[in-house]
This record gives structure tokens, sequence and C-alpha cells, in this order.
């Protein structure tokens, strides 16, 4: 696999289409309210803002007029959500979001849910993160390179359309990146909502290559923090 640490957006995504080459966009869910530190179910039913709605949509129009697409969610309501709004946006009103607890709680990073929730609590959550990123392991998780080749296997598997849309959380997607070599991150350069990484496969010379994405580059220059 190429792996071009160079960002990317959403019109640049297009542009890949556009140029006939299959694309896979592993995506954060959009702005959702805060999830409660004692939520065990790390906010399983909690939706989306209406911020968050609304750059859902806005991000979809960026790519409206394409409907050869796939859409796959983490079973997390947020992400179900994103997924369809996502959707809206490209004019796809009656697109089938695919519950995927492939790139969920219950996927290939995580082992038990609850003990790895408790254990992060405890050495607090970034700090966790950070050794597993820079480690590549850590208990309760899968080791970071394997659990990102079994995920990117299963996406180019489960994948039919042109365009798949994967929706998860930031934890798997920042694994997912720093596993590839794309970027890397911390507590004050983290994951934005509706950040990305994509994949795109070029027939004529049989390679896949890899980015990170951003809705729309000039609007999205300013890091994330681990907090959202």
């Amino acid at each position: 696999m190429y792996i071009n640490k160079t960002t990317i957006d959403l019109k640049h995504t297009r542009q890949l289409l556009d140029q006939g080459k299959r694309v896979i966009i592993f995506l954060r869910h959009s702005e959702r309210p805060e999830i409660c530190t004692n939520d065990k179910d790390f906010g399983k039913h909690l939706g989306l803002t209406k911020n968050g709605i609304a750059m859902a949509r806005k991000a979809g129009a960026i790519l409206k007029g394409f409907e050869d697409v796939d859409f796959f969610a983490s079973p997390m309501e947020r992400c179900r959500l994103t997924a369809s709004h996502f959707a809206k946006g490209m004019d796809l009103e009656n697109t089938k979001v695919k519950d995927s607890a492939e790139i969920g709680v219950e996927g290939f990073y995580m082992q038990d849910s609850y003990k790895l929730q408790a254990l992060m609590k405890q050495h607090g959550y970034m700090e966790f993160m950070q050794d597993y990123l820079n480690q590549g392991s850590a208990p309760h998780l899968n080791p970071i390179k394997s659990a990102t080749q079994e995920t990117i296997n299963w996406m180019q598997s489960a994948s039919k359309a042109q365009l798949s849309i994967f929706v998860s959380h930031d934890i798997f997607i920042t694994a997912f990146a720093t596993a590839l070599g794309i970027r890397s991150y911390n507590g004050n350069d983290w994951i934005g909502f509706l950040h990305a990484a994509v994949l795109s496969y070029e027939p004529s010379i049989n390679q896949w290559s890899a980015y990170t994405c951003v809705p729309v580059l000039d609007e999205h220059h300013t890091p994330a923090t681990f907090s959202q």
C-alpha cells in the first residue's frame, strides 16, 4: 500500500472517484453530546447535536450526485445517524445503513470493552491511548498492526460499491491511521468529528493508497483535542 502523508479533503476524494478509483472512507461520526464518564456503553444511545446533523449533511453534499455508494456504521446511534445524514446530504434519501459490529466496540481492535473502559478511566483516557498508539499493544486491545490489517481486509471484502463509507469512532480511526503510518496523534492534535482515513484503489496498477481526510481543508486547519 502506498502511504500518502498529505491530508486531503472530500473534494479531493470526489476527484479520486471521478478518476474511476474505488474509494473507502473510514469516517469518525459527527458531533455528539458529551459522554458521561460513568457510561459503561460509551454513549451507545447518544445521538447527534443539531450542529452534528448539519455538519454531516454539509459534508455529504460535497459528494452529491454520486450514487454508487454503500454505508456501514458501528452499531451506536451517533454512527448510524451520521451515515444517514451524510447520505441525505448526498441526496440519497433511501440509503440503507448496514450495522457493522466489526468497526464498533465489539470489532477488530477491542477484546473486552467494559474492562478496557475501567482501565482507561484508571490510567487516563489519553495516556492509555497514547501508549497504545506508540507501543502498538495494550491490555484488552488487540495488537494495532494486526487489528488494522483485519479491518482493511474486512472493509475491502464488505465493500461492493465504488464508494464505501464506514462510520466509526475516534480511537479506531486513530489506531488505523497510526498503524499505517499516515500520521500520528496526541491529545492536542486528535482526530476531529467527520475526519477520516481514506483508501483508494487504482485498478490499472493494482495498488491501494492511504490518506488522512477532512471535510474541507481550509475549514479544518485547527487541530482537534481528545476532549471532543
